[in-house]
């Protein structure tokens, strides 16, 4: 996958998508499996918004229950078996646990008849599902069983416990990224770094965007005529009358935090302070605990958000600390601090106009713009990480209406690490046997590449002209062929979106020196530009004080 503006200039698509997170991604997915010429515009780097500051879950919609939205259940159910059939490399079932609270809607009796309402619903979950990605029946537990297993969960008031399966992603920016290699393995171009400021009209007919390099500041303009807008937050740097009216409605911030605090074998909720937003009783907000690599996820913080988007600096700091606190509210066998706080996820979902609710947007929005005079333009403000898919074949279907095109539903095809999937045990054991001398190499690898990890073996490099050090071959070779062959342009696109493990605590020096060294090697920066990349890095991610 080549950044390539003069290819994007030269070319006429069917199709830009403008915004690189998992909506614009999926999009793009979607129509360049059914045959579509595509051009995916990202004016940061992919995956760098809201979709980077997930909680990493693939929910099966189970919470839809408390608000008998059993459509949205169906849809997360399917979109969850999707997502661990198309990405198994990146997407494993996560045991979540949740107390019960005596005998009213959050009782352990009223949890049995949802649980067995859930399973029926989610009869065919596992359908097609490699067999170690393959998700477990809903039931409850004894409070005994609960306590044995989140002691945190101890209160007189707690009946037992329920149990259920999500999924988790290892790696969200990755499951972004393997759509838009895939979107450009169909034919598609894809760039990021490349803003669309302005869309074009000639005779009344959209005929594309003009755009600008934000690494070099050139123009080009990018020629189709359909355009879906799917930007985030950001929609309306492509402004029209619809869009003007939705600034009347705010945002919803939504927050959480990567703790130092030893990961569990599985998520667990725990009862916060502040109320819930379900229909049933007036019960108080769980708390979410997800294990990520070796430390636990908090999460979510949603409040409205009325202020500036792009400097939210102020608004991160207000509502970290706050939800820290709300947190240790939550969690009775230790008390945490700012130190105790690796990374911060944050981002922006549309939000609603009833300031005494979440803030949060309960669907997602697909607008039409031929009525303002954008025929061919449509814009989309995604609500879930996990029904993007979903939610494209719904774009698509308002685009097949406007061009009189067929698309077809891309559900059963695997993203690009994902083909020929059998089992992460298979997986690993067909590299050791091809590579017996690199097992801990093929391993780091197969984590982020799946079965694409052969082609990064097989990428000939020499390792020995710079000094990898504390990177490892391991991560020497995943840095090298990414920036090769995943557009890497910045230090932060390769360590903190191709490579994820910064976002469990700053990376140390001497690991962002080597880093930035071996990208300079191959992607021709001078000392200047490696020591302005390092200090980039550094102000955005500091080691934190000892």
């Amino acid at each position: 996958m080549m950044r390539n503006l003069t290819a994007l200039a030269e070319h006429n698509f069917d199709l830009i998508v403008v915004g690189g997170g998992i909506s614009g991604a999926c999009v793009a997915r979607e129509a360049a499996l059914n045959g579509m010429k595509v051009a995916l515009l990202e004016k940061n780097d992919f995956c760098s918004g809201t979709s980077h500051h997930s909680l990493k879950l693939i929910h099966g919609g189970i919470r839809y229950l408390q608000q008998f939205d059993f459509p949205r259940i169906l849809e997360s159910i399917g979109e969850r078996r999707f997502w661990l059939r198309a990405a198994p490399h990146l997407v494993r079932p996560l045991r979540a646990l949740v107390p019960t609270y005596g005998y009213g809607t959050r009782g352990r009796q009223a949890f049995q008849i949802a649980c067995l309402i859930y399973n029926a619903l989610g009869w065919n979950a596992n359908q097609g599902v490699p067999k170690d990605r393959k998700i477990g029946l809903a039931h409850t537990l004894s409070k005994k069983e609960l306590l044995s297993q989140v002691p945190d969960a101890e209160d007189d008031k707690v009946s037992g416990g329920a149990v259920w399966y999500d999924g988790q992603m290892t790696h969200a920016d990755r499951v972004v990224l393997e759509c838009v290699l895939q979107t450009v393995e169909q034919g598609g171009q894809a760039a990021n770094y490349v803003k669309a400021e302005k869309v074009e009209v000639e005779n009344g007919k959209v005929v594309g965007v003009q755009a600008r390099c934000t690494l070099t500041d050139e123009t080009l303009l990018v020629r189709a005529p359909v355009i879906v807008n799917a930007a985030g937050p950001w929609l309306m740097e492509l402004p029209t009358q619809t869009l003007n009216d939705h600034q009347a409605f705010p945002q919803s911030f939504n927050l959480n935090l990567v703790l130092n605090w030893q990961a569990t074998p599985q998520a667990f909720a725990l009862q916060s302070t502040q109320q819930a937003d379900s229909k049933v009783g007036a019960a108080k907000r769980l708390l979410f605990f997800t294990p990520w690599r070796d430390v636990m996820v908090a999460g979510t913080s949603h409040t409205p958000y009325f202020d500036d988007i792009n400097d939210p600096t102020a608004e991160i700091e207000k509502i970290s600390r706050d939800f820290l606190a709300e947190v240790n509210t939550a969690v009775k066998s230790r008390q945490f601090t700012q130190d105790d706080v690796l990374y911060t996820y944050w981002g922006f979902t549309p939000g609603d106009d009833d300031s005494k609710g979440s803030g949060r947007a309960l669907k997602s929005e697909i607008m039409d713009h031929s009525a303002e005079g954008y025929p061919g333009l449509f814009s989309v403000a995604g609500i879930k990480f996990t029904t993007a898919r979903s939610m494209a074949e719904k774009v698509l279907a308002k685009v097949a209406a406007f061009t009189g095109r067929n698309f077809q539903s891309q559900f059963e095809v695997p993203t690009p690490g994902g083909r020929d999937y059998v089992s992460c045990e298979n997986l690993l054991a067909s590299l050791a046997q091809q590579f017996p001398q690199q097992q801990a190499v093929t391993e780091h690898l197969a984590g982020y590449f799946g079965t694409r990890t052969q082609q990064v073996m097989a990428e000939p490099m020499d390792l020995s002209a710079t000094d990898i050090g504390p990177l490892g071959e391991g991560l020497a070779r995943h840095l090298v062929y990414s920036a090769r062959h995943e557009m890497v342009q910045r230090l932060d696109d390769a360590l903190v979106r191709r490579y994820s493990g910064v976002q469990g605590g700053a990376p140390s020096d001497e690991l962002v020196a080597a880093a930035a060294n071996l990208l300079g090697q191959e992607l021709g920066w001078d000392q200047q530009r490696i020591s302005q990349e390092i200090s980039d890095f550094r102000a955005a991610y500091p080691v934190p004080k000892a």
